[in-house]
Order: C-alpha cells, then structure tokens, then sequence
C-alpha cells in the first residue's frame, strides 16, 4: 500500500497473542477462576465488513480464497494452542439485513464445505437480526432540518435504541445480543 510492503499475518498473530495474554492472566482479569485450569473448546469467528469495500480484485481474491483460508486459519490455531481439534462457528456478515446481497455471505457459508473442516465448523446466519427500524430513524436524522420535531423525534428513538454506525451494526445492544445468541447455540450444537 503506498509503496510500502504489509507486514503478512500481523492480525492473527495479534489475535493469538491477545488470546494467550488472557489465558496467561486469567488470575488478574478473572481472579474467580483462580485455581481453574482453562481449556478452549471452542473459536467464533464473527468480521467481514470491510472485505465488501476492496477493490474489485481484491474482493473476488479474498471470496475466492475465504473458504480455504479460513480453513488453514483453523488449522493453524489448532497447531499454536495444541489442540487436537477446534470446533468453530462462523458469523455471517450480517449488516443491512437481508437486503444486502453481498458476495461475501456465500463465501463465508462455503467454510462448512471445507474437507478439513467436516464435523468442526458451523455457519451462522445473522442477518434475520439487523433492525430495519433502526435504518428508517437513521435516516430520517439526516433528512429532517436539526431544529425540526420530526429530527428530535427521530433522535431521541435513535438515541435509545443505536450509537454507532452501521458497520457496528448501529452499535445496538439488542442486535449485538441476538447475533450472540444465535452464535453460541451453534457452537453448543457442535459441541453436542
């Protein structure tokens, strides 16, 4: 970028390492595990948001590849935490709802067609979840004059309801808790 080389793999080792930090400092972050020894059953991987805004090559690659990169990802997780095997959970990239026809969705259901993955892996649908009513007072704000009853209405609801943009799914407590939810029940059903 720029004329300037990236650093190859710099998220996942960061991943990794914020993931041993916490296991290291379980007694400091959760001092009421003292004494538990921690064990990783599991790995939800949940991001995709800004893989719709490369370039176009640069998207049809990363489609292209996302099933069998993800796929070496696991496997290389295994092989840093020593595991025999990590069932994991994928996140559909659900921003914009069901509207959103992104080619990313596919790329990302294709992980659960991976040979090394059969058994292990489980994709989730999260885009039932997006609240269109969020989208209509979202944009209502933005046409309504600041001074008008129509926008301190909207953004009064908004302000209840919503605090961020759409790519954190408009930083809703509600959408963010269904996402989770739908996201453990498929991990507990490949746990079973």
């Amino acid at each position: 970028r720029d004329g300037k080389a990236r650093e190859v793999g710099a998220r996942y080792r960061a991943m990794v390492a914020e993931v041993k930090d916490c296991l290291d400092n379980l007694d400091v972050n959760f001092p009421q595990l003292v004494g538990h020894e921690p064990e990783i059953v599991g790995f939800v991987w949940f991001q995709g948001f800004n893989e719709q805004f490369a370039g176009k090559a640069i998207q049809e690659q990363v489609y292209a590849e996302y099933a069998s990169n993800y796929a070496h990802m696991v496997a290389d997780l295994e092989k840093e935490f020593g595991l025999e095997k990590l069932p994991s959970v994928v996140g559909e990239m659900g921003c914009n709802g069901l509207t959103n026809k992104t080619p990313l969705r596919p790329a990302q259901s294709a992980v659960e067609d991976q040979t090394s993955l059969k058994g292990k892996v489980k994709f989730v649908t999260t885009a039932q979840h997006w609240d269109t009513k969020l989208d209509e007072l979202y944009w209502q704000k933005k046409r309504e004059p600041k001074d008008s009853e129509a926008y301190i209405q909207a953004a009064s609801l908004w302000d209840r309801k919503a605090s961020h943009f759409e790519c954190h799914y408009w930083g809703s407590g509600r959408i963010y808790n269904l996402i989770g939810y739908s996201l453990a029940e498929g991990m507990q059903e490949l746990l079973r």
